[in-house]
């Protein structure tokens, strides 16, 4: 970005957007005076549900395993802190039966690709990812964002938060505490902390698969 403003000598009008707020702006764009537009103050209150849970003994993977059986076919994304956080609920899921993607850095580009195009077209219902798909992840109609591991910081909570409860849709958030968690401060107001049913059923097959046809760039 610092290159490209660089290139541009008759650069008249900047516009910054972000789901955030900077603290500053950072030097290199130029932003001397900025007017601040803050459209979430006549935006629609979010119909975003949070609620946490919080594992009896030391299995958390149990416990996202009984979640993901109480929400059955609705999809949603798994957020963990590190790339083998995800390798290791993904090995959890197939041995119970859960069909799902996983969706990392350490993944090359056309596994990603369709790990997400599985993921859109319901192939499957769940992806589980790091935070590299908090960010500029446009899937209409994400149900669920299940935190299986706390956010660093509150910036990283509202870009996961984000991915659902999009243009008025309504979606759920899920907290999942280890025995000792504690909620962090910045969490506010604190997830409403619920148990689930006991009796649940393991998610139907989805009834597609997907063709993936890589044929490379077009000239």
């Amino acid at each position: 970005m610092k290159f490209i403003i660089a290139q541009l000598n008759n650069l008249r009008t900047r516009v910054l957007t972000s789901a955030t707020m900077l603290n500053e702006i950072p030097e290199f764009t130029g932003v001397q005076n900025p007017l601040l537009l803050d459209f979430t103050l006549s935006a629609p209150p979010l119909k975003l549900n949070f609620s946490a849970l919080r594992a009896l003994n030391q299995d958390k993977l149990q416990l996202l395993f009984h979640l993901l059986c109480t929400l059955g076919n609705e999809p949603g994304l798994i957020f963990c802190n590190h790339r083998d956080t995800v390798e290791r609920i993904s090995e959890l899921l197939n041995g119970k039966g859960i069909i799902h993607g996983i969706y990392h850095g350490g993944l090359d580009q056309a596994q990603r690709e369709l790990a997400l195009i599985r993921f859109r077209n319901g192939t499957h219902h769940i992806l589980i990812t790091t935070d590299l798909a908090s960010r500029g992840l446009d899937v209409p109609e994400i149900m669920h964002i299940i935190h299986y591991q706390i956010p660093a910081t509150a910036s990283v909570l509202t870009h996961r938060n984000g991915r659902t409860a999009r243009m008025h849709a309504s979606g759920t958030a899920w907290l999942l505490l280890g025995i000792n968690d504690v909620v962090p401060e910045f969490i506010e107001p604190p997830p409403v902390l619920i148990q689930l049913p006991e009796s649940v059923n393991l998610p139907q097959p989805t009834p597609w698969e997907t063709v993936y046809l890589s044929l490379g760039k077009k000239d």
